[in-house]
């Protein structure tokens, strides 16, 4: 898909003509107003003549590569929040052994103390 682009020489309406490389720059909001107005150019072209085969087929990739843009970037968002979420939880973990450490030590005698500090 993305070959194809490049031997094309695909270019994307957005502010201008932006190429499939600037896709990855821009927002999610951008990627649907670009995928929305390639959607309404695709109904508009359907059905009204039969020349058209190869336009509707570069139209067709322009709207494929716009719509894995779009989810890719949301699969690593989605990516990159699990990961924070998991940092997070990892950290309260370390804290809750860290405590429970204490407490187990806190809850022996002085002369298990005294022998675990000859011991070490």
């Amino acid at each position: 898909m993305f070959e194809q682009a490049s031997r094309l020489k695909l270019r994307f309406s957005h502010k201008g003509n932006i190429t499939t490389e600037d896709l990855w720059d821009l927002s999610d909001k951008d990627l649907d107003k670009i995928y929305s107005g390639l959607s309404e150019e695709k109904k508009q072209s359907e059905g009204e003549s039969l020349i058209n085969s190869r336009e509707d087929k570069t139209l067709t990739l322009r709207l494929e590569i716009v719509k894995h843009i779009f989810e890719a970037k949301r699969d690593e968002a989605k990516a990159e929040k699990n990961k924070a979420i998991d940092k997070v939880r990892r950290q309260k973990i370390l804290e809750i052994l860290d405590k429970k450490n204490d407490d187990d030590l806190e809850s022996k005698t002085v002369e298990q103390l005294e022998a675990m500090l000859v011991d070490a």
